[in-house]
């Protein structure tokens, strides 16, 4: 009797927990206004994790699609701004009642569109043909009960070959206020080849 009480209870507090989890209309839009705007990184990243002292730009495009949303995302020190070392595009969008979908796209000629997050007449040259997918590299995300959102890659399909390693892995917390992405790469017996190794890197979004 208490065994079948205790699972009684159980199963009503994942049931709640699934309940709070649950995405809710406009959730789509506030994830995509929590990544747009300007981050900055002061702390370590630790072996070559290549956040420390960075920013972090993030722009709404393409806002007459109706298949989601499109961020167009550029990372670079602070000290060399013009020389991004990162510039990508994600597609978000809602994938069922409790995952959100952020899908992770390459530039081919990411030259072409430096600094595009403050110069409108880049971005309008921006299609979709310019984009290549980063194969595997697909973040999936929940609303956890603090109406916050978390999320990681897939297991080993983000495949790299930088620094040594085999394959990412990704781990992102989405606040109202700030970023915790946490990105690591592997070799193929499982050993961190490069990025933080205790946590992950905090990027904390600017007022202006």
């Amino acid at each position: 009797m208490k065994r079948a009480v205790f699972f009684l209870l159980l199963l009503a507090a994942v049931q709640a927990y699934a309940q709070d989890a649950r995405l809710k209309k406009g959730d789509l839009e506030d994830l995509a206004n929590r990544m747009t705007g300007i981050f900055s990184c002061l702390g370590p990243a630790g072996k070559d994790g290549m956040a420390n002292g960075a920013v972090l730009h993030v722009k709404q495009i393409w806002n007459t699609q109706n298949n989601g949303r499109w961020l167009y995302a550029e990372q670079a020190e602070v000290q060399h701004l013009q020389e991004p070392y990162r510039q990508t595009v994600y597609h978000i969008y809602q994938q069922d009642n409790y995952t959100l979908v952020c899908k992770v796209y390459e530039l081919r000629n990411p030259g072409q569109y430096t600094a595009a997050w403050k110069d409108d007449n880049k971005l309008y040259q921006l299609t979709e043909d310019a984009l290549t997918e980063a194969p595997g590299c697909t973040l999936y995300l929940h609303k956890n009960k603090e109406g916050d959102f978390t999320g990681a890659t897939n297991g080993k399909n983000c495949v790299t070959a930088f620094n040594g390693a085999g394959y990412t892995t990704t781990e992102i917390s989405i606040y109202k206020d700030k970023l915790l992405n946490w990105e690591r790469g592997w070799d193929a017996n499982g050993k961190q080849m490069w990025g933080a190794e205790k946590n992950g890197n905090l990027f904390i979004k600017s007022n202006d």
